[in-house]
């Protein structure tokens, strides 16, 4: 939004941003031209962009001076309204700063895939964060600083990091077969829009694996992973909600290509939803949803589609719809020998998977969600004591 409002000459932009060393060298190198300070004497205002972190300064006459010479002015951090100041949402970060401070403390090798980790943080940040996974690990792993920036929580309120990490996972043979079909078109940037794969809706039972899925699909395509959690969003002050999800949406289109995980809707979205700031969200979303052309892709995961407004998975917002079964007893052993591999490193012998039968038919269920067959695996594999500690 910040380079749009620039582009469009609009005279006094507000921005946010925690990084208060660096924000005119970011200034400089977005706006490519001279950065000053707002002088007192405003009629000796000359070819520069000019920045305050008084929202004070501006009034109307300072207003009419920059319009009547074509020159803009930056409000830094405003702290309170003015009717004056545009929005113009949190101030990004050039990629060359924080290209040129990774090359100074990492490999070279390692600064690209860095770089993608910490995408859409001022350099205040990502400082903190490499040094923070330093002190933490004693290294600079980029799963390590993944999981740093996760501990810390996201940028703005309401959109969280995820780092892609798990166990194991089995997709679904039609999840897999869209996301082969789709992951080509979703990474180039040569895709014509319409072609662009925007979402997925994943519904089942608890424990099913949905919002594994949506682990899953970020760690095969190769792209960090964000949750919307509306309800930390909501605000008392009047707007102040709705403006949360838009600087959530806005920092997600910098971050793109990303997924956003959107878990279970029901509890935010009904088909009786009659809050006002809600209702407002979902409109605000929906719109996003149809008309955003950057490369997010969306999974959606509910306990039931029918408690759902149609319109929030309509094609157009969301391409695919997928219900997850439950596993019948069969698929439940035959699932629990993929979990034992994946704990144990090795396939199960003859007598481990006769004993897993056994305590699969002891359940006496009949059916099991993915969860209830891993927590079974777990159980099983410690009371017989199958791994040496």
């Amino acid at each position: 939004m910040f380079e749009n409002a620039l582009s469009a000459k609009i005279p006094v932009l507000g921005v946010t941003t925690d990084d208060l060393m660096n924000f005119e060298v970011a200034l400089h190198l977005i706006a490519k031209m001279t950065i000053k300070e707002l002088p007192k004497n405003v009629k000796a205002l000359g070819a520069a962009l000019y920045w305050t972190m008084d929202v004070e300064d501006v009034t109307i006459d300072v207003y009419k001076m920059l319009v009547k010479h074509e020159h803009q002015l930056v409000v830094i951090n405003p702290t309170k309204k003015n009717p004056l100041v545009f929005d113009a949402g949190e101030l990004p970060t050039p990629k060359e700063m924080i290209l040129g401070y990774l090359e100074e403390v990492m490999e070279a090798d390692q600064v690209e895939q860095t770089y993608a980790a910490l995408k859409g943080l001022s350099l205040k940040a990502v400082s903190e964060i490499v040094m923070l996974t330093q002190a933490r690990t004693g290294s600079m792993s980029i799963k390590e600083i993944r999981r740093t920036r996760s501990m810390l929580g996201g940028t703005v309120q309401g959109l969280i990091p995820v780092e892609p990490d798990f166990d194991f996972y089995k997709f679904p043979v039609k999840l897999e077969d869209w996301l082969k079909m789709n992951r080509t078109y979703f990474l180039s940037e040569k895709t014509p829009p319409k072609l662009r794969p925007r979402g997925v809706m994943l519904e089942g039972s608890p424990g099913v694996g949905k919002s594994l899925a949506a682990k899953a699909i970020a760690r095969e395509l190769g792209v960090p992973l964000y949750r919307l959690d509306i309800a930390t969003t909501l605000n008392r002050y009047i707007g102040e909600s709705e403006a949360r999800v838009a600087r959530s949406l806005s920092l997600l289109e910098r971050e793109a290509p990303c997924v956003m995980l959107l878990d279970e809707v029901e509890k935010n979205f009904t088909d009786k939803e009659d809050s006002g700031v809600m209702t407002r969200i979902m409109s605000q979303l929906l719109w996003w949803l149809a008309d955003h052309q950057s490369s997010i892709l969306t999974v959606m995961t509910t306990n039931n589609l029918a408690h759902i407004p149609p319109e929030l998975y309509r094609t157009g917002r969301i391409d695919f719809h997928m219900k997850i079964p439950r596993l019948s007893s069969s698929e439940a052993l035959n699932f629990a020998q993929e979990v034992f591999l994946s704990v144990l490193g090795k396939k199960p012998s003859l007598k481990q998977v006769q004993i897993l039968s056994m305590a699969v038919k002891a359940t006496a269920l009949d059916d099991f969600s993915h969860a209830e067959v891993a927590e079974l695996v777990y159980s099983t594999v410690k009371a017989n004591a199958w791994v040496e500690l």
